[in-house]
């Protein structure tokens, strides 16, 4: 079945495996967040947490994990250099 934003559920149930405990925050994005995703797509997510750690891959899962101190200044995040 899909849930809102035609994310397949059982790609729920595989984030909710890998999302860290102690996230903060989520951010969905890519093609499943614009609404033009394919049947291949994957599911990328940002998680906000307190302390650094590396993000995961997991089938169709892609979780980029970062710090608010990261995105503020955009340093070794997808959207900074």
């Amino acid at each position: 079945g899909m849930i809102a934003l035609g994310v397949p559920i059982s790609l729920v149930g595989q984030a909710l495996r890998i999302v860290p405990k102690n996230a903060l925050g989520m951010l969905m994005y890519g093609s499943m967040a614009r609404g033009d995703s394919t049947a291949d797509s994957d599911l990328d997510l940002l998680a906000l947490v307190a302390h650094a750690s590396a993000g995961k891959v997991s089938g169709r899962i892609s979780l980029s994990v970062y710090t608010a101190q990261q995105l503020a200044t955009a340093r070794a995040t997808l959207f900074g250099v």
